[in-house]
């Protein structure tokens, strides 16, 4: 576990329905017990589900411009 690499995920959601989405944020905050989960998206639903879902776990950049 401890050799277990990040997922890296670039808007891998963006083409779900707000169903899909929050079962595979679901699943990433459990993998996130386990490895680093990086998730990039221009999408503001899946930062707003997320803060609803585990704000003590939520580490989020917003990039202006």
């Amino acid at each position: 576990a401890d050799r277990a690499c990040p997922v890296l995920l670039d808007d891998a959601l963006v083409n779900f329905d707000d169903q899909r989405m929050a079962a595979a944020l679901d699943y990433l905050l459990e993998l996130s017990e386990r490895r680093q989960v990086l998730l990039f998206t221009c999408q503001r639903r899946e930062g707003e589900y997320l803060r609803w879902a585990c704000p003590a776990r939520l580490h989020s950049v917003r990039l202006q411009g």
